[in-house]
């Protein structure tokens, strides 16, 4: 998910505008942070038109499985993470 999908996806219908000027370097900020933390990735490029992604350890961490497959869920989408119905917890 780009930066603006992630914005739009927590926020809902945010100008490009205010995302650029306010919510773009906290929340890179924040992707970083996850970032250092191994918990998300990202593709190289423009910071705000970079590609950001859940890395496996964190799917492996909260045991998160495909609903289809019953698969451990790799390189899981943010969009995932942000909304729970496409992915599913399972205890350990």
């Amino acid at each position: 998910m780009t930066l603006h999908e992630i914005v739009r996806a927590m926020f809902g219908s945010v100008p490009d505008e205010v995302i650029d000027q306010a919510l773009a370097p906290f929340l890179l900020q924040a992707l970083w942070k996850l970032t250092e933390d191994r918990k998300v990735g990202f593709e190289p490029g423009d910071p705000v038109k970079r590609k950001w992604f859940a890395v496996a350890r964190y799917a492996d961490v909260y045991h998160l499985r495909n609903p289809e497959d019953g698969k451990p869920m790799l390189n899981l989408p943010l969009r995932n993470l942000l909304s729970q119905r496409s992915c599913t917890p399972v205890c350990a």
